[in-house]
């Protein structure tokens, strides 16, 4: 992650670089316009050095040249300044990345008590994960081999929504999709789980939500848990969640702290500690517009504190390196599993 930021810090700074270049190549001064009843009128900001003041020398309408020249200039500025404060958010990052990493290094070295107390730790996560494990491969072979119809039967009415079945012999449909070895994902994710974290998970699962009603017409890739997604890459999110029975919602409403509604393509709830995270998949790096748009919308989530690697998971995509399967397996089973 540090790596993404400070490759792309660098490539903020060329572009600082490139527009400040730009801009010396233009006259002194900026454009200013004011309203008088129907028509503009133009004007060149400059300071006045005898009066330590701006002056304001009124401009023809009739120079048209000059005014797009100066237009284009004042465009130009604007990317400037937001380049800038762009750079300063990936700076304020690299900088909480590093306390993070002293703070964890000082808390490592400090005494060895803590060191035995985190390998404890992990070694009874780990035999914990092991049983669980363990319990759900059982539960699976039970089914196939065991009473496998019994079982498909009584989850029949919980997952309706979900899966096709035949409604004469009861064998389920398009089962080249929907192998029946994934009966952890049927349970919603809650195999192995209290009653109060199944319910909390269940309500959240069924809970009603706003979602984005913008061109619903280019959600056309399916997903295994039967939703509709816009791209191939969403779906592939989508299903690895819904394999590992991570419970999630598609573009959920969510209010930043400007004020602005935007819908993250997914909202997940981490069962285990019933945290929220976002993920965004951005999947057209190769627009330049495209990026720029991506950076001002994770600066947006910035000031929410919702942050890449901490409670945000952001995957990119370009013609020559497209989501793979792999990468995203990799991060469910780090962060939820």
């Amino acid at each position: 992650m540090k790596k993404f930021i400070l490759k792309e810090q660098n490539e903020v700074e060329r572009r600082i670089n490139l527009v400040q270049q730009k801009l010396n190549l233009y006259p002194k001064g900026n454009l200013s316009i004011r309203k008088n009843g129907k028509y503009n009128r133009w004007f060149l900001v400059s300071e006045d050095g005898d009066r330590d003041t701006l002056k304001y020398d009124p401009i023809s309408a009739k120079n048209k040249e000059f005014i797009a020249q100066m237009s284009m200039k004042n465009l130009f500025l604007f990317e400037y300044q937001f380049l800038q404060e762009y750079s300063r958010i990936l700076t304020s990052f690299i900088d909480q990345m590093n306390d993070l990493s002293e703070l964890k290094s000082a808390f490592q070295s400090k005494q060895s008590f803590y060191s035995e107390v985190i390998f404890q730790y992990n070694r009874e996560k780990e035999r914990k994960t092991k049983r669980k494990r363990e319990k759900r491969n059982e539960h699976k072979n039970n089914i196939m081999h065991g009473d496998a119809l019994q079982s498909g039967r009584r989850l029949q009415n919980s997952v309706k929504n979900e899966l096709d079945w035949n409604s004469e012999n009861h064998i389920m449909v398009d089962s080249e999709v929907r192998e029946f070895t994934k009966v952890g994902t049927i349970l919603n994710g809650t195999y192995g789980m209290g009653n109060d974290q199944q319910n909390f998970i269940v309500e959240w699962k069924n809970a009603p939500f706003r979602s984005s009603s913008m061109n619903p017409d280019k959600k056309k890739n399916s997903t295994l848990s039967g939703i509709l997604v816009r791209s191939k890459s969403e779906a592939l999110i989508a299903d690895v969640l819904y394999r590992n029975g991570i419970p999630f919602r598609y573009e959920c409403e969510l209010v930043l702290a400007n004020g602005k509604v935007v819908y993250p393509d997914f909202t997940i709830l981490c069962p285990w500690n019933k945290k929220i995270y976002y993920w965004e998949h951005f999947g057209l790096m190769d627009d330049y517009d495209y990026r720029q748009k991506t950076y001002r919308k994770l600066a947006e989530y910035g000031e929410t504190n919702i942050i890449p690697n901490i409670n945000m998971i952001t995957t990119f995509e370009t013609l020559e390196c497209p989501l793979s399967s792999n990468l995203v397996e990799d991060i469910v089973l780090r962060m939820f599993r």
